[in-house]
């Protein structure tokens, strides 16, 4: 069993940005973004980590000790730290680089957990200029930056998913109305968000907007923005003593029946179900 804490402190140069509390309720949220410099030996290790982090290395190789697996990761590869495990990295043979993005929410750990824990993105570049887009909405902190910096990490993770999966991953579209429209999907947590509607506000045309998604997603807006839903009723159903009716009308749910059968569609269970599973 590792020690709990950190183990060893890396020599070199690091720094973490985090958000100014409260951060908002949503599935998937960014906790913090930074980069760190091991200019020789260094390693960290803990145990039942609360960590939930992607590490992107730049320089340098990195040895993943997780929950008994070992993996090298090297430069233009990932390696991504799981909630709940007992881990150790450390740099070998050498000085190591990397950048690094923490998250939080049920999604970001549905998706984190279902990764390996190394890997090989299609495009380190885009990765990289991903994480560096999330770093510059920390800094500037601007009205809704932390939602765009949500965005950004749904991004990053399906990126990686559509890697970790055996896919190729669609080229990264950087396209401002993909990013627009994933803003307004999150803002508009508990409204309508019609395919029409979010094409006359991204300046695109429904079919082409579709296409974005698809290819970045891997779903059309209607079943992302549905999908985003049923993560805030998973996120409220095991964080708050909500009973299962006001998690429904909290979500725009008029009819309690239908939110459950909608919830099971996605979650593969009703949501009393789930509430007993995960809420404690």
């Amino acid at each position: 069993m590792l020690r709990a804490g950190v183990q060893r402190q890396p020599r070199g140069d690091l720094f973490i940005l985090y958000p100014d509390p409260p951060l908002p309720a949503l599935p998937l949220v960014v906790t913090e973004v930074g980069a760190s410099h091991w200019r020789g030996d260094g390693a960290y290790a803990r145990s039942a980590s609360r960590i939930l982090a992607v590490e992107l290395v730049l320089a340098g190789t990195v040895r993943l000790e997780q929950d008994g697996r070992h993996v090298e990761v090297g430069p233009g590869q990932a390696f991504l730290l799981k909630r709940g495990s007992d881990h150790r990295y450390s740099a070998v043979g050498g000085a190591v680089r990397k950048r690094f993005v923490g998250f939080d929410g049920p999604f970001a750990q549905q998706l984190i957990g279902l990764l390996p824990d190394r890997v090989a993105p299609r495009d380190p570049r885009a990765l990289e200029r991903l994480i560096g887009r999330i770093e510059t909405l920390f800094r500037q902190r601007r009205p809704g930056w932390q939602l765009d910096a949500a965005a950004l990490g749904y991004r990053l993770l399906a990126e990686l998913g559509a890697a970790g999966a055996g896919r190729t991953a669609a080229p990264p579209t950087q396209h401002p109305a993909l990013d627009e429209a994933l803003r307004l999907i999150h803002t508009r947590a508990l409204q309508p968000c019609p395919v029409a509607w979010l094409a006359r506000q991204t300046g695109t045309s429904p079919t082409h907007l579709t296409r974005l998604f698809r290819q970045a997603l891997g779903v059309p807006p209607q079943r992302y923005a549905q999908r985003c839903l049923m993560d805030q009723a998973r996120f409220l159903l095991s964080g708050s003593d909500l009973t299962c009716q006001e998690v429904a009308a909290r979500l725009g749910f008029a009819d309690p029946l239908y939110f459950s059968a909608v919830f099971k569609r996605h979650v593969g269970e009703s949501p009393q179900a789930y509430r007993r599973r995960f809420g404690g």
